[in-house]
């Protein structure tokens, strides 16, 4: 059989090729999974006549040149996941309120996330970043970028908290804001968390890695033009609507803790120490020591050393030291039986913090130092070596020992978070 198309056919394939609204595929997906198969089909059929090839040719780099377009101008459209309880969605295109779960295909422009008291759901942007709406917060998307041509994502969140963790940095093109009723959040790309207060009279914003820019809005909402500050890992930032935002200040260990949900989002490590990557991450560590580890995991390893973590936290809050020690010398052992280069070097601080944060100086000290040992390539050796200076300097009153410790700290790892908290040591 032999085909061959006219102009009007070759509009109309296209046509039928982007109406296609299956939920379950991306629509740049379907598009060049569709297009790919349909160019292949007539690819391969021979055409009764030479005349006839040019047409098909132009026909075929019609059809190319439409779907590029397509994709150019398309918006890369963001979808919710993992919805629990009530979580509903406006569709501004239909002006209509649905249940997350009922088939929506991807958000658009002017749609609205809503969840309820009972409620919460990820918002997931191919697979670029990952934004956690948490109970009774709503969400406005303001603007999408096109899926080549980029600018910036804009969110409105009229409520709630809200919980942003970026797979990647993004290019320097992309911009993410979320804009409050009371400031301008502006990332490029970073880990971080946005609380809004129901009356939008003021803003939480913490921030675990990289930075965002935080601008605030005059008594009409009008965004301020001067007075923004940066907001680096590991501060936290308070806005007052019609007022600028002051001077970060540091998070405590509980509000990096109640941040910790961003370790369990977008497929991350299934163990995660909690801690933000700013200057002072070694003291976050020493002072309150948390471990995530997923509660979906499928790993009977990871399981059973979520359980022995649980056993530990039960003995350190009752306060009996000594069934602390016992249980955790058990999961020494237990680390020394079952060596896993990927979570050994986390858990390991984690005991090095926490025999330190029961007085257990020497042993705290062992085991950061056998971390050096063991693992002289790992990315988080700085943290293990600093962690040892700054016991000497503190609890062990030893500050030439600890000068002595920061000064290597400066020469082995100059780019680390450790060489600038050793560098403020040193000067004082």
């Amino acid at each position: 059989m032999t085909r061959s198309y006219s102009g009007n056919d070759m509009e109309k394939r296209l046509r039928g090729l982007l109406r296609d609204d299956s939920p379950d595929i991306a629509p740049d997906d379907r598009v060049w999974d569709k297009f790919s198969r349909r160019l292949a089909d007539v690819s391969q059929t021979p055409s009764p006549d030479r005349g006839n090839h040019g047409l098909y040719f132009a026909a075929a780099l019609a059809l190319v040149i439409g779907v590029a377009l397509y994709l150019l101008v398309t918006p890369a459209r963001p979808h919710v996941s993992n919805a629990k309880g009530t979580v509903k969605i406006f569709d501004s295109s239909a002006n209509r309120w649905y249940f997350a779960g009922e088939g929506y295909p991807g958000l658009g422009e002017g749609d609205i996330i809503k969840t309820f008291d009972d409620g919460e759901c990820d918002l997931v942007s191919d697979g670029k970043y990952y934004m956690r709406l948490r109970s009774g917060s709503e969400l406005l998307i303001k603007e999408l970028p096109s899926k080549i041509f980029r600018s910036e994502i804009k969110y409105v969140m009229d409520k709630g908290d809200v919980l942003t963790y970026f797979r990647k940095v993004l290019p320097i093109h992309d911009k993410m804001s979320l804009e409050t009723g009371s400031a301008l959040v502006s990332v490029v790309g970073t880990d971080f968390m946005v609380k809004s207060a129901p009356s939008m009279a003021n803003t939480w914003v913490g921030v675990l890695t990289g930075a965002v820019r935080i601008d605030g809005k005059d008594i009409d909402g009008r965004i301020k033009k001067d007075g923004g500050i940066l907001v680096n890992p590991g501060e936290k930032v308070v806005i007052d609507k019609g007022k600028n935002p002051p001077e970060p200040s540091r998070m405590l260990g509980g509000e990096i803790a109640d941040m910790s949900e961003l370790y369990g989002m977008g497929n991350k490590e299934q163990v995660a120490l909690i801690i933000s990557g700013g200057t002072e991450r070694v003291k976050e560590m020493l002072e309150m020591p948390i471990v995530y580890i997923s509660d979906k995991s499928s790993s009977a390893l990871i399981r059973e050393m979520g359980k022995i973590l649980g056993e530990l936290k039960e003995a350190f809050v009752e306060g009996r030291k000594d069934k602390y020690l016992s249980n955790i010398a058990s999961f020494e052992a237990f680390l020394d039986e079952h060596p896993d280069p990927k979570y050994d070097v986390i858990l390991r601080l984690f005991i090095g913090a926490y025999y330190e944060k029961i007085g257990e100086h020497a042993k705290s000290i062992a085991v950061f130092g056998d971390i050096s040992r063991k693992h002289p390539d790992s990315a988080l050796l700085s943290l293990a070596d600093c962690a040892i200076a700054v016991i000497f300097e503190g609890p062990l009153a030893d500050p030439d020992k600890a000068r002595e410790l920061y000064r290597k700290i400066l020469e082995k790892y100059p780019d680390s978070p450790e060489a600038e908290y050793a560098r403020l040591r040193l000067v004082r």
